[in-house]
């Protein structure tokens, strides 16, 4: 309807001029033009658009199509041609301009998404206004909204008159729910299953335990990506000839529910009858055809994921060796009447490319130089594509890096040199938080803490915080320099001020207060491995509380006191390829520690751990964790085992959930009035420590899948007094389920769990039952168990 108003007015305007020009002359020279009623479009800008200037003749033929440029324009409502004279008048109705722009109610597309629509098609303040401007603005709206199956978006164009032949363009948006995949067929697939094909995809029917699941939820660029996943699926299994012949998707008439038909050829299988590598390589020829043989084995079905593995190898290794724009390319000889296909790989590395400059944009808060010590890649060195990726990924890691992105544009006039370009999204390097959280093991805690991990710009951090709890105050100051040498050692410098009350749980009660100053080094041994060494200087003061008849801590305290000076030699080895620190679905993290008390201390120990997790990417997106611990000390000269505040103990959260936090481990023995003596129900610890879990876990809210798992775990563990006392019939054992949820007030642990092998009640006579006053206590049990506020 617009444009036929648009169309109606040209026509009239050429009509308008045909008749102006039978009163007159139809054919004269023009001498002069004027502009008549234009308020912003200047006389020049007209004359640029008109195929006519003075001097030339003027004739109705060239008349309509000054008519027509000048609507062409899009500035003019309405322009008419007359003369006064030899003179052409210009007679034109503007436009008008837009003043602002305002729209709301966007939510899934963000403001500077729909900002960047609106200059696409200049729809932007200042610009003429026209319907047609209008038009593309729905249009490229609605398509925007489609592409994530907002398919009821709704779109509400005021435009309001102003003064000066002025505009307000306000859009009112109500996005709508997007639209649920109700069902997904595929029509032609006679070797595999619907659901084989359909669980490799990232859109369709979400599985039982993706609770809230967005996975339903329709996006057409997200649906593309699947179509290249079936087409994977299928190549990478030997059908080479595959084909996904359509996709037909159907909206259903209120919009909510779409239906996806995808039409495939299959094919027949194909395996791989020779396989070659030809072309300009300066790899040895020989080694490379023995990769690609090994990886694309002759009398195997071909797979166009292994094809993809060797071209990546092959490129990578010559992009690791200054080959910065090599290309491999796959040639396929195909055998219809055998069923097999020959391969060929043809290598053109190209020229070798060194690195001119590193340049770094965007760091307005840290020092050059802070960023540049990350560097694996260094300038006038050869170009080296898995340098500059560990680079951008040791800046990343910096804790006040937000983002970081590469490019290696070519410099100018030249084919063998390129810079590095990292551009850096800083984020805030300092915090001040305060908070509030509960444990089933601490209580109610209260924490107050600053840091800052880019200090004046050095990359140095520095923390302070103090913390208070049922069962545990702390006070510590941590000031970190992360390279106190060009190596890359760190050192590290800590002080500290704690007061243990354990007289609220599983354990024997004691007050401990402490206070410790030391120092650390880390020094690096490779890009996944370093190794620790450190002194620590403390001193401890253990105050008796009501368990007066705890036999242990009464035999200590008359044998070697209740106040003891340390130094302690704290060192190990970490080994860490995880791809992330939190929620991490793939890598090994293990470390080996040792702590050992130096002659001259009051109480000389040492005590030795070994961590180590394991993370594999599983079925159905699922993550396999396995991980174990065991922790071993014992005391040296004249003490025999450790200390009692110092032995290790088992249960709870981040050990063996099911059984309530620090209770498993050998009993204390307890005074009775009479002076007998009896097993207690409260837990002295040992000597052993050793516990693991086998996890599978789950990204249940694909809307949160960066701060929440689901886990369905196993665990095993138990503290044994000596090492000569380990008994696998003793390890507890449970199994269930837990949420792990990193949420805007802090990290928060929910899990519940049945134990399975457990330590039940038995009378001193034996007698199940009977309510004899001693025998063995049973063993705490605490299957819901949940900490908010605290950290994983």
């Amino acid at each position: 309807m617009k444009f036929a108003k648009a169309k109606l007015a040209l026509f009239a305007a050429l009509v308008l001029f045909a008749i102006t020009a039978r009163t007159a002359d139809d054919v004269f020279v023009i001498n002069g033009i004027e502009l008549i009623n234009a308020r912003r479009i200047s006389l020049a800008t007209v004359l640029s658009h008109m195929p006519v200037s003075v001097g030339d003749r003027l004739t109705p033929e060239v008349a309509k199509n000054c008519i027509r440029s000048l609507y062409n324009t899009g500035f003019f409502k309405d322009v008419s041609l007359s003369r006064s004279g030899n003179k052409l008048l210009v007679t034109v109705k503007e436009r008008p301009a837009i003043a602002t722009i305002k729209y709301d109610g966007n939510s899934k597309l963000k403001d500077e998404n729909i900002d960047e629509i609106f200059e696409s098609i200049n729809l932007v303040a200042g610009a003429i206004f026209n319907d047609q401007v209008l038009d593309s603005m729905q249009k490229e709206l609605e398509r925007a909204y489609y592409s994530y199956g907002r398919y009821g978006v709704k779109l509400n164009t005021k435009i309001t008159p102003l003064p000066r032949n002025r505009v307000d363009i306000d859009i009112k948006i109500q996005e709508g729910i997007p639209s649920k995949i109700k069902r997904i067929n595929i029509v032609g697939n006679e070797s595999f299953p619907d659901g084989d094909i359909l669980s490799e995809l990232e859109q369709g029917i979400p599985a039982w335990y993706q609770f809230f699941s967005s996975k339903d939820q329709y996006s057409k660029a997200k649906f593309y990506d699947d179509t290249k996943v079936v087409e994977s699926y299928y190549t990478s299994r030997g059908y080479i000839n595959f084909s996904l012949d359509s996709v037909q998707v159907t909206i259903s008439p209120d919009k909510k529910d779409i239906y996806i038909t995808m039409n495939v050829t299959e094919g027949e299988k194909y395996t791989v009858a020779d396989v070659s590598v030809t072309g300009d390589t300066v790899l040895d020829k020989g080694l490379l055809l023995e990769l690609a043989k090994r990886v694309n084995v002759s009398g195997e079905y071909y797979s166009s994921t292994k094809t993809t593995d060797t071209i990546e190898y092959i490129e990578n290794k010559l992009g690791g060796i200054g080959y910065a724009f090599a290309n491999v390319e796959l040639n396929t000889d195909k055998n219809d009447d055998k069923k097999t296909v020959d391969l060929n790989f043809v290598v053109n590395s190209g020229k070798r490319v060194y690195v001119r400059r590193v340049v770094f944009e965007g760091n307005e808060k840290a020092k050059d130089l802070v960023y540049r010590r990350e560097l694996r890649q260094l300038e006038g060195a050869w170009y080296s594509k898995s340098l500059v990726e560990r680079s951008k990924t040791r800046l990343e890691r910096l804790p006040f890096v937000e983002e970081v992105k590469v490019d290696t544009p070519t410099v100018v006039e030249t084919d063998d040199q390129v810079d590095v370009l990292y551009q850096i999204k800083e984020r805030l390097a300092g915090s001040f938080n305060a908070g509030v959280g509960y444990s089933d093991y601490y209580g109610t805690s209260f924490n107050l803490s600053m840091q800052h991990s880019n200090l004046f710009g050095t990359g140095n951090a520095v923390s302070i915080s103090a913390s208070k709890s049922d069962v545990l105050d702390v006070f510590s100051i941590v000031y970190q320099d992360p390279y106190a040498t060009d190596d890359g050692v760190s050192r590290s410098y800590s002080f500290a001020y704690s007061e243990y009350n354990t007289a609220d749980t599983a354990q024997i009660s004691y007050l401990a207060n402490k206070i410790s100053a030391g120092m650390s080094y880390q020094i690096p041994i490779s890009e996944f491995s370093s190794f620790q060494i450190g002194a620590t200087l403390s001193s401890t003061d253990i105050v008796h509380t009501v368990d007066s008849d705890i036999v242990a801590i009464n035999d200590f305290i008359d044998t070697y006191g209740n106040q003891f000076d340390q130094l302690t030699v704290p060192f190990g080895y970490v080994f860490d390829t995880r791809n992330r620190t939190i929620f991490p679905d793939k890598g090994i993290r293990q470390s080996f520690g040792v702590s050992y008390d130096v002659a001259g201390s009051d109480l000389t120990y040492h005590k030795i751990r070994h961590n180590a997790d394991y993370y594999w990417p599983s079925l159905f997106g699922t993550t396999l964790h396995i991980r174990h611990e065991i922790a071993y000390g014992a005391g040296r000269d004249n003490l025999k085992e450790l200390p009692f505040y110092e032995k290790f103990s088992g249960g709870g959260n981040g050990s063996v959930r099911g059984f309530e936090t620090r209770s498993l481990g050998p009993k204390a023995l307890r005074l009775t009035s009479l002076g007998s003596v009896y097993t207690s129900d409260v837990t002295l610890g040992g000597d052993l420590l050793t516990e693991g879990s086998l996890e599978f876990i789950i990204k249940p809210f694909a809307k949160a899948a960066g701060t929440t798992r689901l886990i369905v775990f196993y665990d095993f563990g138990n503290a044994f007094a000596t090492r000569r006392d380990f008994d696998t019939d003793e390890l507890r054992t449970s199994v269930g389920i837990s949420l792990k949820w990193l949420a805007p007030i802090g990290a928060m642990s929910f899990s519940y769990a049945e134990p399975i092998n457990r330590q039940r009640a038995v009378p001193a006579n034996g007698i199940e039952g009977d309510p004899a006053q001693f025998g063995i206590p049973a063993d705490r049990v605490k299957r819901f168990q949940f900490d908010v506020g605290g950290s994983f």
